[in-house]
């Protein structure tokens, strides 16, 4: 399955907010379908949603010849542990009812994960009507603002954590406080902002 090329951006996006330079996320996504048609005749296409700095992010690939709604199987496969701060699952699709019994046994001792943790059938609906990302656009709202707090004096983890402080002080609101960081920048850095900067380092 050929993945769309409107997708290579948010691919790339994606690659940096997990913070991943060496990855192929786009080759990788292909050998993924490629080998799942392989073991699953009908599989129609895929749903991954991943959380990253707390934000869900989630795209589907789905062979354009195929309507959604002709997906009658599903797998649902969660990877990682509940509590990690990137965490991610798939969601696997087919046209052929019990397409993925097999597969849920291999996953989950390949994985070893409970067999009910690989759930069927629940999820028959993709995230996305059609091959296309999700969220991606506030991620690189704040990675560039993360990267205007670099820029000012604070390392990689020190300006995640200014930013969510930021967040904090004006509601909880990651991405707003993103835009305002920015907004910022456009403006220049005033002096209070300097001093601040400064006395967080």
């Amino acid at each position: 399955m050929d993945l769309p090329h409107s997708l290579a951006a948010d691919f790339a996006a994606l690659t940096a907010a997990l913070d991943l330079p060496e990855a192929d996320l786009a080759e990788s996504l292909t050998a993924l379908a490629r080998d799942t048609r392989l073991a699953v005749p009908s599989f129609l296409g895929l749903s991954i949603a991943v959380t990253v700095n707390a934000d869900p992010i989630s795209f589907t690939i789905f062979d354009p010849a195929e309507d959604p709604a002709s997906a009658l199987a599903s797998i649902f496969i969660p990877i990682g542990q509940p509590d990690d701060a990137n965490r991610t699952s798939v969601v696997f699709y087919a046209s052929t009812p019990g397409a993925f019994v097999d597969l849920a046994a291999d996953v989950s001792r390949a994985l070893g994960l409970p067999l009910a943790d690989c759930v069927l059938d629940a999820h028959l609906r993709p995230v996305l009507p059609a091959s296309g990302a999700t969220d991606l656009d506030n991620q690189r709202l704040v990675n560039q603002a993360i990267g205007v707090l670099i820029d000012r004096g604070f390392d990689p983890d020190s300006a995640s954590a200014e930013l969510h402080r930021l967040a904090e002080l004006d509601g909880g609101d990651v991405r707003h406080a993103a835009r305002l960081v920015l907004d910022g920048l456009r403006r220049g850095p005033s002096a209070d902002e300097q001093r601040g900067t400064g006395d967080e380092r």
